[in-house]
């Protein structure tokens, strides 16, 4: 992927939101690592975005209980308010 077309999505609202509304002060980076873009294997106009997202907390170790809820919320927004499907 390009690296002017990846910087675009460094400032992404999605990502933006995941920290405010979704992430309930455990996400602490959200950044599109990868951006693919392949009609055959994706249809037209569809891209498949890769994420890094970091979670952290002040005083305790996080546990996939602490995590896999707003995982679950990320992808229920990113389907709802993008339009995104998750590829597994």
């Amino acid at each position: 992927m390009q690296g002017t077309e990846l910087e675009q999505w460094t400032d992404y609202s999605f990502g933006a939101s995941l920290g405010t509304k979704i992430g309930k002060n455990l996400v602490k980076s959200v950044k599109p690592i990868d951006i693919f873009i392949d009609e055959k294997a994706l249809g037209n106009q569809s891209k498949s975005v890769t994420f890094s997202i970091i979670f952290q907390h002040k005083t305790k170790t996080l546990e996939d209980k602490d995590v896999n809820p707003i995982i679950n919320e990320i992808i229920n927004v990113a389907e709802n308010e993008f339009s995104a499907k998750l590829r597994v």
